[in-house]
């Protein structure tokens, strides 16, 4: 078991690192601000940019019923995955 611990350690590093080189990327070559929006929260956005959009309620309804399921299947011993 330490050898799949060390082995998803080895993953969750790896994520980190191609997160890190994301943001750099971002940064240097878009020109997006992206420290400045995750600290903040806020970012700029050009006047023209389109919003997402609404989602409807029956695919906001769908999304939270299936979360709710699969975390109420969790909590009453769903089988091992192997």
């Amino acid at each position: 078991i330490t050898e799949v611990h060390e082995t998803f350690f080895w993953v969750v590093v790896g994520f980190i690192a191609l997160h890190v080189a994301a943001i750099v990327w971002y940064e240097a070559v878009k020109r997006h601000r992206l420290v400045g929006a995750m600290v903040t929260g806020r970012r700029a956005v050009p006047a023209r940019a389109e919003g997402i959009g609404s989602v409807p309620w029956a695919r906001a309804l769908a999304a939270v019923l299936i979360a709710g399921g699969l975390a109420w299947w969790i909590a009453q011993g769903a089988p091992p995955l192997t």
